[in-house]
């Protein structure tokens, strides 16, 4: 009886062990991230060009040119908004002929950053989105009234 015994608990034991065999292991697989799929932009349809023209002769007070800002407020802000944030927005400061070159170089500076200043401030766009250049009077708008007024200005170009 005890070898009966003996051999069905083998014979047991050897069963389920070739059941385990025979079912295949559950393995678990990791999925793979997805890969981004990132819109593409195209550059060219960001372009954009603003004008401000009309500072006094030495002055780089904003609010010379504010009302002029404000009556295109919303496509600037719309504009400046579309363009990644990897990528710099131009603000270009002029001037007339008006005075010594060097003085026109920081004064045209001085309207760049106060431009980027006023609309940082109002609008919440970081100072970084903006590369600041100053041309002085190299670039009139008028050659032939090199002291007009409208020479006197901010370019925000993309």
């Amino acid at each position: 009886m005890k070898k009966i015994l003996i051999q069905i608990m083998i014979i047991t034991i050897l069963f389920f062990f070739a059941g385990c065999a025979s079912k295949p292991a559950v393995q678990k697989t990791e999925e793979k991230p997805k890969p981004e799929t990132k819109t593409q932009i195209n550059l060219d349809d960001l372009r954009f060009k603003f004008e401000f023209s009309g500072f006094k002769l030495g002055s780089s007070n904003i609010d010379e040119i504010k009302s002029q800002i404000l009556k295109v407020e919303n496509q600037l802000i719309s504009k400046i908004s579309a363009v990644p944030t990897e990528y710099k927005i131009k603000v270009i400061g002029h001037t007339c002929k008006y005075g010594q070159e060097q003085r026109n170089i920081e004064l045209s500076r001085e309207r760049a950053e106060n431009f980027v200043n006023f609309i940082s401030s109002k609008y919440n766009f970081s100072k970084n989105r903006f590369e600041i250049i100053s041309k002085g009077s190299q670039e009139l708008k008028n050659p032939v009234k090199p002291y007009s007024k409208e020479n006197r200005r901010v370019e925000i170009v993309f």
